[in-house]
């Protein structure tokens, strides 16, 4: 089966930082979007490990992965176009020291912004998938447990 026909799994970061959440600007196959910073699982990796690798390697961000908060699926729209069947999965993360915008070493040439975003400017952006409502509501209180949201693009 050809990798466009199976689900990918994508761990991102939930990263709260004074009221505001770790965004990042990323080129996703020629299509610009915001999303939370993350990568996709490779085979016999645990989601923590996925989070370290990726944050180290995009952002020289150390973290440490607390727990799964939510789980949410991305299903294109248009998919012969853009055949993408993902599932996010959505971890509490802390960062292993404070996060400094401009300290960061981004070293992903798809990376083109990162910010840290108060909960009132997340539903401005086109992010992916559509959870802004969902990321400011643990800005103020994370869930007890994990949430399922639904397919979202």
């Amino acid at each position: 089966m050809p990798q466009s026909e199976r689900v990918t799994v994508r761990v991102a970061a939930l990263v709260i930082q004074d009221g505001r959440v770790l965004v990042v600007y990323q080129n996703k196959d020629g299509r610009m979007c915001w999303m939370l910073p993350g990568g996709t699982a490779d085979l016999g990796e645990t989601f923590a490990d996925v989070l370290q690798r990726e944050m180290a390697e995009e952002l020289g961000l150390e973290l440490a992965v607390e727990r799964p908060l939510a789980l949410v699926e991305s299903i294109s729209p248009e998919p012969d176009d853009y055949p993408v069947h993902m599932l996010h999965v959505i971890m509490l993360c802390s960062p292993q020291t404070p996060v400094d915008l401009d300290a960061l070493e981004v070293t992903d040439e798809n990376t083109k912004d990162v910010r840290l975003m108060e909960p009132s400017q997340l539903t401005k952006l086109d992010l992916r998938p559509a959870i802004a409502e969902f990321l400011a509501q643990c800005v103020h209180r994370p869930p007890d447990g994990v949430r399922y949201l639904g397919v979202q693009w």
